[in-house]
């Protein structure tokens, strides 16, 4: 009995940590504006579709073209050029696909834009 009574004094400080811990790292991705939700959206209803807010981490300039750090300019415009061919979203909107594959075609088409408008400004190419 005395040992499961430390073992419960030991353990508890413990699990009360975690949890603030997890509270607190809630707490501050909600305040960054990282939620679910947005302010202006969070009026009590469910989960709308298209209004849910979507965020995502910085990748790697290099990682979204698929091209190493060490690639030459002429590489970096080549793997440019076939993945605006592929994700273009202009090959996807007359051929009666969903329009959430159309949107998601059309975000990762912006993020390859972003990544390689990235890379021209950090090696000074146009």
């Amino acid at each position: 009995m005395v040992i499961i009574l430390r073992l419960i004094r030991f353990i508890f400080p413990l699990i009360l940590v975690y949890f603030f811990f997890q509270l607190f790292r809630n707490i501050r991705y909600m305040s960054q504006g990282r939620g679910y939700y947005s302010s202006s959206q969070n009026s009590g209803n469910s989960r709308p579709n298209d209004e849910f807010k979507r965020t995502r981490v910085h990748r790697d300039p290099y990682a979204v073209l698929g091209c190493g750090r060490d690639a030459s300019i002429e590489e970096i415009r080549r793997c440019y050029r076939n993945l605006v061919s592929k994700y273009h979203p202009d090959r996807f909107i007359g051929q009666d696909l969903d329009e959430d594959f159309v949107r998601l075609a059309t975000e990762k088409f912006k993020e390859i834009q972003n990544a390689y408008d990235e890379i021209k400004r950090m090696k000074g190419f146009s």
